[in-house]
């Protein structure tokens, strides 16, 4: 398959490395959601080099072991599911940032975790049975007929974020709902040209994409926390007050401050008040999600 182009690739694989440097320029508070959205970052382009080295392998031809080739491309198609698993992920934890309820949020955890688990134990069948891609005589690769069964999963999880957003819509930040409207028909798009255009490696493409919009779409909710701790500001704080009474929502507000601490930036400076903050900030997010009901303002 030597007329396999890894152009895309490569563009994809540097655009993710300059997001990823651009993340790691400031120290942050390591909530959920960051890691979840790092895991994916670092996932998309991990996937892209695995990708990239397959390829460079099957223009060997029958110079590299079968075997090699059956490992390198099993991994690739379960790490490529498993990198799209992981943002739709982050995207439902965002969309339901704002929601109390959190059943939602299992049953998203469940269902996408339930459609990455059968996907990978159908790659695994493929050594088998070859009906996601197969491995002649001498060495070549050839697609099966279920080849794009990754891409049906995407779409499975796409309808989910889909229902998932009309059902709690009014409880959604207006940055996450032009988020959505972006990268949904952009990626429905990707992979209907990716399926119509198989010489061409598009899924680098559609993953660095999403999480260039899902970082654009975060960064503009930058406005709304500190910059220090990370925590919702005043802004945030009447955002997540509408929102949550928009959706008809059991609320609590609790008024939490910390006694003289004005007498540590006296004494100590404001860099030691500004390390202080920043070591309770991840406490206070441990106490806030251990209390579902409960909107705060710091």
């Amino acid at each position: 398959m030597g007329y396999w182009s890894l152009i895309t690739e490569v563009i994809s694989f540097l655009l993710l490395v300059i997001l990823i440097l651009n993340l790691n320029y400031r120290r942050r508070v390591l909530t959920p959601a960051v890691r979840c959205f790092w895991a994916g970052l670092f996932l998309a382009a991990f996937c892209i080099v695995w990708n990239i080295m397959c390829t460079l392998l099957l223009k060997q031809g029958s110079a590299v072991p079968l075997e090699v080739n059956l490992f390198a491309n099993t991994v690739y198609f379960i790490l490529a599911v498993l990198s799209g698993s992981v943002i739709a992920l982050f995207v439902f934890g965002k969309m339901l940032e704002h929601v109390y309820d959190q059943h939602c949020m299992k049953r998203a955890v469940r269902m996408v975790g339930g459609l990455t688990v059968l996907y990978a134990a159908a790659v695994l069948l493929n050594l088998e049975f070859g009906f996601l891609f197969w491995f002649d005589a001498e060495g070549t690769y050839h697609r099966g007929p279920l080849n794009s069964l990754g891409y049906a999963v995407v779409a499975a999880e796409m309808v989910l974020m889909v229902i998932c957003y009309f059902r709690h819509r009014v409880s959604i930040s207006k940055e996450m709902k032009r988020t959505i409207r972006i990268f949904s028909p952009m990626v429905l798009a990707l992979m209907v040209l990716q399926i119509m255009y198989p010489e061409f490696l598009l899924n680098g493409i559609i993953a660095a994409f999403v999480e260039l919009i899902l970082f654009l779409g975060s960064h503009s909710q930058k406005r709304g926390f500190d910059s220090i701790t990370g925590l919702g500001n005043r802004n945030s704080f009447f955002s997540d007050i509408e929102l949550r009474t928009a959706g008809e929502q059991r609320f609590q507000v609790y008024l939490v401050t910390l006694a003289s601490f004005s007498v540590i930036n006296n004494r100590y400076g404001h860099q030691t008040g500004n390390e202080f903050l920043y070591s309770v900030a991840p406490g206070w997010k441990i106490w806030k999600r251990a209390r579902p009901y409960t909107a705060t303002s710091e």
